[in-house]
């Protein structure tokens, strides 16, 4: 019996691995996502803190309030950018999520095809095994019947050239 043997494993294989990288590039971008997600949390917290300084200090100066000012448009722009930078990453996040779909699919189909071979193979083992097992029985029986036909002969009285009996042979008498 020869063993299994899928002939498309090294395509499989390195379908896995082109799976694996899509999805690597696409924890990369959902990770930078993340980072921009938490520099704008972190931005609006400055932003708050900053807002509630300038309400607490109301006895600030002209050059105070112009920093202050000056601080709270450059959150305002540094928010806008990551804002950008959130609107440009989401198409790429949405492009990648289709491609690691599409390689996964392509690994599937793989294992699929794979596993409907192996299912053929056992099939046939299955069946050569069913094949060998019913002609052992029916040699193993054959054998069993010419021995058993040979000692029901050899019971039997033989003849042998050297004697010969003649039967006798009765003749009806005229009378």
């Amino acid at each position: 019996m020869k063993r299994f043997d899928f002939r498309l494993g090294a395509a499989l294989h390195w379908r896995e691995i082109q799976a694996e990288s899509e999805q690597a590039k696409l924890q990369q971008l959902l990770s930078e996502k993340l980072q921009i997600t938490m520099a704008l949390e972190a931005l609006g917290a400055e932003r708050l803190e900053a807002k509630t300084r300038l309400c607490l200090n109301a006895e600030l100066a002209g050059i105070e309030l112009r920093i202050v000012s000056s601080f709270l448009i450059g959150i305002d722009a540094h928010a806008a950018n990551l804002r950008k930078g959130l609107q440009e990453i989401a198409p790429s996040i949405e492009n990648q999520r289709q491609r690691v779909i599409k390689a996964e699919r392509n690994v599937r189909l793989l294992i699929k095809l794979r596993d409907r071979k192996l299912q053929d193979w056992k099939h046939d083992v299955s069946r050569e095994i069913e094949t060998v097992a019913q002609e052992s029985w029916l040699a193993t029986r054959h054998s069993q019947r010419r021995s058993i036909v040979n000692a029901s002969n050899s019971n039997l009285p033989r003849l042998s050239p050297a004697s010969s009996v003649q039967p006798e042979v009765f003749y009806p008498s005229k009378i």
